[in-house]
């Protein structure tokens, strides 16, 4: 992997060689602030670097704009992006709501019908 904020040719292709389950997977980790062991070794020292989310948001942006660190964002960020290229919003949501906190299908129709096809032009 290239130091950051760009992907190499190598994890693109892991990447490209998911199945799609494994691609939500790999984004739903990511997005905890996690490394996934299907993109590889993980980056020297990621455990160790903050995360640039709202949590920590002005904390993070001094040691990112001044200090110039390499935060946790600056690798998670553009391979979510880029995983995001092959999923649906639906298929994210699906995968978050109903293989990682269990809610049932009918229940997951249901909420997303409410939630995004009723106003928000059905992003599906």
């Amino acid at each position: 992997m290239r130091n950051f904020c760009g992907l190499s040719n190598d994890i693109k292709v892991r990447i490209n060689s998911l199945s799609l389950e494994q691609k939500l997977e790999v984004e739903h980790t990511l997005n905890n602030w996690e490394w996934h062991n299907l993109l590889g070794d993980k980056p020297k020292g990621f455990d160790n670097l903050l995360f640039y989310g709202h949590n920590c948001y002005q904390e993070c942006y001094l040691y990112k704009k001044i200090f110039h660190y390499i935060t946790k964002y600056d690798y998670t960020h553009p391979l979510i992006m880029y995983i995001n290229r092959f999923t649906t919003i639906w298929d994210r949501l699906h995968y978050h709501n109903v293989t990682v906190n269990n809610m049932s299908e009918e229940e997951f129709e249901m909420w997303y019908k409410v939630n995004f096809e009723n106003g928000q032009g059905g992003l599906r």
